[in-house]
């Protein structure tokens, strides 16, 4: 996850990975989590985080791409395709 956090620019149009996307008060949108009465961003495809702890559906996606088919950055010893044909 680091890697999205700190590279945010490079993957799918992200704009923010310090701002949930989903939530109430705080430097970050996310000293409250999300609910009823939560703010919420209007694009929720540029956030990494949807509210304080969860990474948005967006974020997800890039991560389990990576789980599959990622290098050794990512994953380690092997990605689980690798591990699939072991």
């Amino acid at each position: 996850m680091n890697f999205l956090i700190l590279e945010y620019v490079s993957y799918a149009g992200f704009t923010t990975a310090s701002r949930a996307c989903c939530g109430n008060g705080g430097q970050f949108a996310g000293i409250i989590p999300c609910g009823p009465t939560s703010s919420m961003c209007r694009d929720r495809y540029k956030h990494v985080f949807w509210d304080p702890y969860h990474p948005s559906e967006a974020a997800n996606l890039i991560l389990a791409k990576q789980l599959l088919d990622g290098d050794k950055r990512y994953i380690s010893p092997v990605n689980l395709r690798q591990l699939r044909d072991l």
